[in-house]
This record gives structure tokens, C-alpha cells and sequence, in this order.
């Protein structure tokens, strides 16, 4: 069975497989994987147990965690020393393109005003019934 997930670890293997010159909007991406597969492996033997990061759950988590910590970095760089008003963070959403976008380990994240992602493409995945794990085909 084939569907789409919002992300997968092994899109960047693939995507990323081929020369030297690869660009910007793959490689900070890769980078923040490679350090949430890092604090993953070390926290598996603690309390939450394995952390597995093919669902694309883990991955999401992560990205809706540092988006929220870009948006409240912004909005304190109004006033710095104080914690800022909801508002003001979710006021920030709006910036969170080209210079101030946010590397997630699902590749870039740009929001609309309204703090909606755009021009996220979305793994294809496919479940062995055999392995139950998630295979990535592709990008749709």
C-alpha cells in the first residue's frame, strides 16, 4: 500500500546521494536530521522508549517545536529579557520565510500570514505487509 506521509528520513538519502554541489534547501534539512537521529538514539533507552522516525511523526514534532522557538526568538528580539505576549509570537508566523525560514527536518518551513505551511512536497511511502515498516518511493 502506497500513500503520502509528510515527510521520511529516506528521501535524503536519495535526494542526496548524487555530487558535491547539492543545494541549500536539501542540505540544512539533512542537518537537522542528522541531530534529531542523534538526540533520538541517545534518548531511545530512556523513558519514552525507541523513537522510530519513519512514521514522519517524530520528524513533524520536531519541526512544530523549532518552528514555535523561531517565532518566540523573533518576537523577543522586540524586547529582549522579556517572554513575549502569545500574540506577538503568532504575529512572527508571517516571517518565517526566505531569510528567517525555519530548517525542519521535512525540509524548509514558510509560512503564509495566516501560519500555514507552503510548497511542502510530501513523501510517497509504501507499507511492506511483510516488514510493517514505511519504504519511501518518492516525492509527490
Amino acid at each position: 500500500m502506497q500513500y503520502a506521509a509528510p515527510a521520511h528520513p529516506g528521501e535524503w538519502d536519495r535526494e542526496l546521494s548524487g555530487g558535491k554541489d547539492r543545494p541549500g534547501h536539501l542540505v540544512e534539512p539533512e542537518r537537522q536530521l542528522a541531530e534529531l537521529r542523534g538526540l533520538a538514539s541517545r534518548q531511545g533507552a530512556g523513558d519514552i522508549g525507541p523513537v522510530a522516525l519513519d512514521g514522519s511523526r517524530t520528524m513533524l514534532v520536531h519541526d512544530g517545536v523549532w518552528t514555535i522557538a523561531e517565532s518566540v526568538f523573533l518576537a523577543n528580539a522586540q524586547s529582549a529579557g522579556e517572554v513575549p505576549p502569545l500574540p506577538r509570537v503568532s504575529a512572527q508566523w508571517s516571517r518565517l520565510e526566505c531569510a528567517h525560514r525555519v530548517a525542519g527536518t521535512s525540509r524548509w518551513i514558510c509560512l503564509t500570514n495566516a501560519g500555514h505551511p507552503y510548497d511542502k512536497p510530501v513523501a510517497v511511502v509504501e507499507l511492506d505487509p511483510r516488514t510493517r515498516r514505511l519504504a519511501f518511493v518518492g516525492l509527490g
